[in-house]
């Protein structure tokens, strides 16, 4: 196949995934080659890219497909023990690759992170970014990114601009080591498998399918866009379970009364109008790591169907707990809402990773007392706990004073009780634990549940 075909073949998919490419701009394309090296792929890449898309929605759809067309050959010997580094062997090398900008080096560890974490299986009805997610759950990307920020800048004098410069630099060089990742196991995915079924699987997803914990910017934009009509459609729906519900339980004296009527017989039972009314909503949420865009979109939907309930009280936590309820009612811009959160909130109470054990025993010292039984209680998280103790017997105690404890886990339900996941042993103190990965879970959740 020559370059003009492999060009126009990579046109011709753009064009099926909606991508507007004219004729003119594939020529450019073509003609832009004639003044770079063919045989570095990242040029390649990136003068097909200037000349074929041109929009910022069109960017993802083109890297995708040229990673298929025109697959990433390199790879790093697996290693012969068949697994990866321990994990602080993995966090001190690739920091210090990061520093250095060492590219053999961050290929070599992306290498044996997906080598050894990642568990791929070509031809699997799986997301890269399941994938991606399983090799690098272990290290976290945003601490290391804030110790190397800290190191680079200390005695050269800190100021805003310069710290934003340093920042950006390593956001970059991370950005890289992401895409090594997604290159190996792009590449190890392909193994054995056809061509056309990798287009088939790569297209666009609908954002209500979309996984929380592996979406990527631009799913996060669509789905966000989703969360509206979404949050229409639940609150018709429970405004009507509650008007069409039974009133409350049957009332004897009333029934018999009019039972007189049909001669003894109770064909027109009669019921007690429930106490109170709406009831109380409390939801708990797991902020650390991959959980946020969970996390965020479950408290946008909250938040949204906020006049259903009585009150909402919304709590964040990772390894300590704090209310921002306030933070939430009082924004009109979500977005900046929950970026408030990740700046402000007091949820690091020992080295910032995950312990659900002591994020409970905090609630519950600070906020048990003012629970009731007209309360439902929803726990958003992972239930991944670092070999930490669990809290499951304080979450037990939160239990009893609520009407119910419902649990949404983003992870697949496959995966619960893997490694540090503590699931069952949690789920064991909820009524009940819920796979929810994406919006279509969680709207299935919310009209049958709450």
């Amino acid at each position: 196949m020559t370059i003009t075909s492999a060009v126009s073949d990579l046109a011709s998919e753009l064009r099926n995934w909606g991508i507007s490419v004219s004729v003119a701009e594939v020529e450019d394309a073509v003609n832009g080659l004639c003044a770079i090296d063919l045989g570095d792929r990242n040029e390649f890449k990136i003068a097909l890219r200037a000349s074929m898309a041109k929009e910022p929605h069109a960017v993802e759809a083109f890297d995708r497909l040229f990673d298929i067309l025109f697959p990433f050959t390199h790879a790093t010997p697996d290693r012969e023990d068949g697994g990866p580094p321990a994990d602080g062997d993995v966090e001190d090398r690739l920091a210090r690759a990061l520093k250095d900008m060492d590219r053999p080096a961050l290929r070599e560890i992306a290498s044996q992170m997906v080598q050894g974490r990642a568990g791929v299986q070509p031809g699997a009805p799986v997301s890269d970014e399941h994938y991606q997610y399983r090799a690098l759950r272990h290290v976290d990307l945003e601490d290391m990114l804030r110790r190397l920020v800290h190191e680079d800048i200390q005695g050269k004098g800190e100021t805003a601009l310069e710290r934003r410069l340093i920042e950006e630099d390593f956001r970059d060089r991370m950005k890289e080591f992401s895409d090594d990742v997604t290159d190996e196991i792009r590449r190890r995915r392909k193994v054995g498998v056809d061509l056309q079924s990798q287009l088939d699987e790569a297209r666009p997803r609908e954002p209500e399918t979309v996984d929380f914990l592996w979406a990527k910017e631009s799913d996060l934009e669509s789905m966000r866009a989703a969360i509206y009509q979404l949050s229409r459609r639940l609150a018709a729906r429970l405004s009507h379970k509650r008007r069409t519900g039974r009133r409350g339980r049957l009332d004897v004296r009333r029934t018999i009364r009019r039972s007189l009527s049909f001669g003894g017989a109770p064909v027109d039972p009669r019921w007690r109008r429930p106490m109170g009314g709406k009831p109380e909503l409390w939801v708990l949420c797991d902020i650390s790591g991959s959980m946020r865009n969970f996390t965020r979109f479950t408290l946008e939907l909250v938040y949204a169907l906020a006049t259903q309930f009585q009150r909402v009280r919304s709590f964040v936590f990772i390894d300590g707990v704090d209310e921002v309820s306030d933070k939430l009612c009082v924004s009109d811009d979500f977005v900046r809402a929950l970026e408030r959160i990740d700046a402000e909130a007091d949820v690091v109470a020992f080295d910032g990773q995950s312990w659900y054990g002591n994020a409970f025993t905090q609630f519950w010292r600070r906020y048990g007392g003012e629970l009731s039984p007209r309360a439902t209680m929803l726990v958003v998280g992972d239930a991944r706990n670092n070999q930490r103790t669990s809290g499951a017997d304080v979450l037990a105690d939160i239990k009893r004073n609520v009407h119910r404890v419902w649990w949404l886990n983003p992870e697949p339900n496959e995966y619960w009780n893997s490694a540090d996941s503590v699931a069952g042993e949690l789920a064991q103190s909820t009524d009940g634990m819920f796979e929810c990965r994406n919006l279509e879970q969680l709207e299935r959740f919310v009209s049958s549940a709450l």
